[in-house]
């Protein structure tokens, strides 16, 4: 375990064309951030043609378009009809996708990303539920990008080192008493979270993701994001439960988790992953990829 280990860090370390996330979406965040003008967004978004072709895709999709609207032409319009906060998870989701486009295919890779885009769509509004909080455009952004790039290390372990990580695939059974950060750790010595932590790392984003991502699964965590911690591990594990049906028996052993999902369930009074969100995830994946 030790020696697979090592094999796994020292490979990563000699990669010299990991994926990179787009410095679009940096210059995009910034501009929003700053409150620019349209024109200057749109601007922003026309250096990258392939995220301004797959917007204009995606707006004209029968998810977004409806069925009286007028096609769209031309990139302003789409920012209009979509609205800034729309668009800007668009452009995020995006880039995360095509920066890892070639790591997977078929219904495996898009199972993948719905996933990560329900998680991404789900959290703000679970902090703002549970903690009774307005968050504000970057904190927003924030844990829509935990959610998207959460579980990044799966498909960095499955890359570039197929053989190893289907082991894990393959024999891990969800009936076991250990859950999947815990079968890592015992056929590779360690998890995705610790790949997914190494790549935030690598990509020189704030420590908030590295923590965060690098958590997502583990209790004990005793550092600044607390609850931007909770919030991601208590969306990603009922997107679980709900995708395997098995969200009505879903009762978390950290006490202070079980006491978070028992307020906010109360809260929401409605299932806590409404279809809408499913359905965006899947037209997003569908049109994006």
């Amino acid at each position: 375990m030790v020696l697979r280990k090592n094999f796994i860090l020292k490979k990563l370390g000699t990669i010299q064309s990991f994926p990179v996330l787009p410095d679009t979406v940096f210059a995009l965040a910034k501009a929003l951030d700053e409150n620019r003008e349209l024109p200057e967004i749109v601007a922003l978004a026309e250096r990258d043609v392939a995220l301004t072709t797959n917007v204009l895709k995606l707006v004209n999709s029968a998810y977004y378009r409806g069925p009286s609207r007028a096609a769209i032409g031309n990139l302003e319009e789409a920012i209009v009809r979509l609205g800034l906060h729309e668009f800007e998870r668009i452009a995020l989701s995006f880039s995360a996708l095509h920066s890892f486009k070639g790591f997977g295919t078929g219904a495996v890779f898009a199972d993948f990303w719905k996933h990560s885009m329900i998680v991404a769509g789900t959290c703000a509004r679970a902090y703002e539920i549970l903690y009774e909080e307005k968050l504000d455009r970057r904190a927003g952004r924030d844990l829509y990008t935990l959610g998207l790039l959460h579980d990044v290390g799966i498909l960095i372990l499955d890359f570039y080192f197929p053989e190893l990580y289907q082991r894990v695939v393959k024999h891990f059974d969800r009936k076991l008493n250990l859950d999947l950060p815990e079968f890592e750790f015992d056929v590779l010595g360690l998890t995705h979270e610790d790949i997914g932590a190494w790549a935030m790392a690598r990509w020189n984003l704030p420590q908030l993701f590295i923590d965060c991502i690098g958590h997502h699964h583990r209790e004990g965590y005793q550092g600044p994001y607390t609850k931007e911690l909770r919030v991601l591990r208590l969306v990603n594990d009922m997107t679980t439960c709900h995708e395997t049906g098995t969200l009505a028996t879903y009762d978390p052993s950290d006490l202070t988790l079980r006491s978070e999902l028992e307020e906010l369930q109360f809260k929401l009074k409605v299932r806590f992953v409404t279809e809408e969100v499913f359905r965006a995830a899947d037209e997003l994946v569908q049109q994006l990829q």
